[in-house]
């Protein structure tokens, strides 16, 4: 397994305790959870990094690679040179400080693979001291541990991060930690100093707001969230905390919040005060433009007011027959104001039991005049006071797809009502005046108010029917790319609107073996899917780097891929992808397919061997091989070969020759590395013994395809004196003045010259190493 997935692997999780839902059900309805913020989304870590994992892998392709970056890293007495560094897609993990990845306090990690470049050492005066040649076999990783404390959705709906304040960049360039940090250091400044302000930022997601365009996420904090009394981190949750456009950030989550995804790999809570602002309110709009309305505290949970608005009735007009006569009896119209004018009256919607409910709680008057003359002959007119409380519910529910969640049927609430007939203008009651008021008025106010009803009711079904579909890719889209990635399977509105399901069904369920494989041209390499079991398996492979002539083939029922033939591509690697289909079930593998099967680093080494052998005289090699075997080393005898510590191995220690044993200035020693299939990769290093001559690049004189070769005893120019001639290792021309010149096609990273110089009847020997391409040299005495 390679270092940038290294830390996704599965580690066993505790089993969920038996009554894990009831009391994280008791815990949700005992108030509103989302402490200030829209909403908090929660994953299991483990399924997550996969999906993450998974969705780096089905999505990379050519465009992912990073452009070359050259950067100078000062640190103690040398200067450590890397150029031309290209980085894979950054891939993103939830884990642990700790390398076990079990104890300690959890992170976030970014990797960037690095995929080519160079590194090398310069000493004073322009001495390089090693050379290091990075390939894809190396494995190299930038790393990095990002702060995502809080991001930013910018215009374009993107999750940004600001790369630069990230911590503890580091590079594996070699087995020395300080190495290690010193160019991850140097890494950081150039992010800080050198990237543009618009280059340095991070995307992390680009949300699609196209399935819900009342949710729209603006500040995102991330965290990870252990499991109380669990020591494992594979029991971790990574913690998303969302405000919405318009809102300010919540608070910092406290200490003893509940851990959510004991049961479920998937929860997503919406705050009830979102929903009744964000949802609602909006819905209520699309009924009455005209209407206002606001989201209130009431005691520890949340009400939406409206505030302003109203329906309006027509005047009515009814007849009735009385003693032959027809007499008519008119109501006036009014307007039933959405806004109460007593406390919680009104319309308002709030969350009771599980559900969403409307409201109109209120009370006004309406004139009344009847066509029965009074015993003066007059009209009789009267008030009809109205009082009523009228209510209705629906319920979410989850989607059949798992894709979101839908509001039910409105359930059609009861209208009820308060009746009481006030009459004005009469001195004196009459028998038949008597009659009108027990008979004729309730009669007619009872026909009246099915129509008042029919208002009412439609006003409080209007509020809530009709709710959009609550799409939650508009939230999981801040994390992950795909689409289907949370399935959701139920929903519960015990004060905020909480959805449980689970992480990557389609995606993560099958995973192939190997899910990171290199392998060489002329080889073959079996994949498989775990864990075992799955019948039915589809294989199918595409290209990832944008070179379909470069695929190579896979047996679609056995798994057995053959890559492509590599002779005539110019580049040291091909990607390819893996697909392994099982019905709705779709998993992937990222494959790098490499010209060379061995690298080793330091590929060139110098060390100035001192009288007294020390430490520092030694040489730690690293090794990689394609097939996983460690390879064979040997040294080529020269009569004055130093000595290695192993015969076999991914690592070794060469100690040279003791000072006293070797007459020469400088020896060039080779180091040969053998796979398993025979084939071979050299080491050169060049034993300083007491050069007492410098020669070197002359500072300045480096062109893309030349450099001026000096020698210089002490302060005197020896140049005209000295024979460049001598080609030890490497290729390219030397022209009798000392100019370099390199070859068209570069078979190595570097070119190792031997240089005579005669002066007062003595031979003097010393050597240039000149690391390849050229680039202008930057040095000095």
């Amino acid at each position: 397994m390679s270092k940038v997935f290294r830390a996704a692997r599965n580690l066993n999780k505790q089993p969920a305790s038996p009554d894990a839902s009831e009391q994280l059900m008791a815990w949700l309805k005992e108030t509103p959870r989302t402490y200030g913020w829209g909403a908090i989304l929660a994953y299991d870590r483990q399924k997550a990094n996969k999906m993450l994992k998974q969705e780096y892998i089905s999505r990379f392709n050519s465009d992912s690679v990073m452009l070359p970056v050259d950067i100078d890293v000062p640190g103690g007495g040398e200067i450590k040179q890397l150029y031309g560094y290209e980085f894979d897609a950054p891939l993103m993990s939830f884990e642990n400080y700790e390398n076990t990845d079990i104890e300690g306090e959890p992170r976030c990690v970014i990797r960037l693979p690095i995929i080519a470049g160079s590194y090398k050492t310069v000493a004073a005066k322009g001495i390089i001291t090693s050379i290091s040649v990075l390939d894809p076999l190396d494995g190299q990783v930038l790393s990095m541990i990002m702060n995502l404390e809080t991001g930013v959705v910018n215009n374009k709906n993107e999750v940004i991060f600001d790369i630069a304040t990230g911590t503890e960049f580091s590079v594996d360039v070699n087995e020395n930690y300080i190495d290690q940090v010193d160019v991850g250091n140097a890494f950081k400044a150039y992010f800080e100093c050198e990237v543009p302000p618009e280059k340095k930022k991070w995307v992390l997601s680009r949300i699609d707001t196209s399935k819900n365009k009342y949710l729209k996420p603006a500040i995102v904090k991330l965290a990870v969230h252990k499991r109380e009394g669990v020591a494992e981190i594979a029991d971790g949750e990574l913690i998303i905390c969302v405000s919405m456009e318009g809102d300010v950030a919540g608070s910092t989550l406290p200490e003893d919040f509940k851990y959510l995804t004991e049961r479920d790999s998937a929860v997503i809570i919406l705050g009830q005060k979102t929903l009744l602002d964000k949802v609602v309110r909006n819905q209520i709009l699309v009924n009455y433009s005209s209407a206002e309305s606001r989201v209130v505290p009431d005691g520890d949970v949340y009400r939406l007011d409206v505030i302003s608005g109203s329906r309006v009735s027509e005047a009515k007009e009814y007849n009735y027959v009385i003693d032959g006569s027809t007499l008519p009896v008119k109501i006036g119209g009014q307007e039933f104001s959405f806004a109460g004018s007593l406390d919680k009256h009104g319309l308002t919607v709030d969350v009771q039991n599980g559900n969403l409910n409307a409201k109109w709680l209120d009370q006004n008057s309406v004139s009344a005049s009847a066509g029965f003359p009074d015993q003066w002959g007059g009209t009789w007119r009267g008030v009809i006071d109205q009082s009523w409380t009228g209510f209705t519910t629906v319920k979410y529910i989850v989607k059949s797809d798992g894709s979101g969640v839908v509001a039910s049927d409105v359930w059609d609430g009861t209208v009820a009502w308060g009746r009481e007939i006030t009459c004005t203008n009469i001195p004196a009651a009459t028998p038949e005046f008597s009659r009108a008021i027990t008979e004729l008025c309730p009669r007619y106010r009872d026909e009246y108010l099915p129509e008042l009803e029919s208002i009412i009711t439609s006003s409080i079904v209007n509020v809530i029917s009709d709710l959009p579909e609550l799409n939650t890719f508009v939230l999981e889209s801040i994390l992950f790319k795909n689409e289907d990635t949370i399935s959701l399977s139920s929903c519960e509105l015990p004060n905020d609107l909480v959805m449980f399901g689970d992480v990557g069904p389609s995606q993560a369920a099958y995973e192939i073996t190997p899910m990171e494989a290199v392998t060489l041209n002329g080889n073959t390499q079996q994949f498989a899917i775990t864990p075992e079991g799955a019948t039915g398996v589809t294989w199918s492979v595409e290209s990832a780097s944008g070179e379909p002539q470069y695929v190579g083939s896979i047996n679609s029922v056995s798994g057995l891929y053959t890559p492509p033939d590599l002779v005539d591509y110019q580049g040291s690697q091909v990607r390819v992808r893996v697909i392994a289909t099982q019905g709705s079930y779709t998993t992937y593998a990222l494959v790098s397919v490499l010209k060379k099967s061995i690298t080793v680093n330091p590929l060139v080494t110098v060390r100035v061997v001192s009288e007294n052998p020390v430490d520092s005289d030694k040489v730690t090699l690293t090794a990689n091989t394609a097939d996983g075997i460690p390879p064979r080393w040997s040294l080529k005898k020269t009569g004055t070969e130093g000595t290695l510590s192993a015969e076999e191995g991914f690592t070794n220690e060469y100690t040279p020759r003791p000072y006293d044993d070797v007459e020469d200035v400088y020896v060039v020693d080779e180091i040969i590395l053998t796979d398993s299939k025979g084939f071979e990769q050299r080491a050169i290093i060049v034993l300083n013994y007491g050069v007492s001559i410098n020669s070197a690049m002359k500072e300045g004189s480096s062109t893309a395809t030349t450099v001026q070769l000096e020698c210089k005893m002490n302060k005197e120019d020896m140049t005209p004196l000295t024979e460049f001639n001598v080609l030890l290792n490497g290729s390219g021309t030397i022209s009798d003045t000392g100019l370099y010149t390199q070859d068209q096609k570069l078979n190595e990273p570097f070119a190792l010259i031997g240089c005579n110089t005669s002066f007062a009847g003595m031979d003097f020997h010393s050597y240039i190493l000149i690391p390849l391409p050229l680039s202008p040299y930057v040095g000095g005495e």
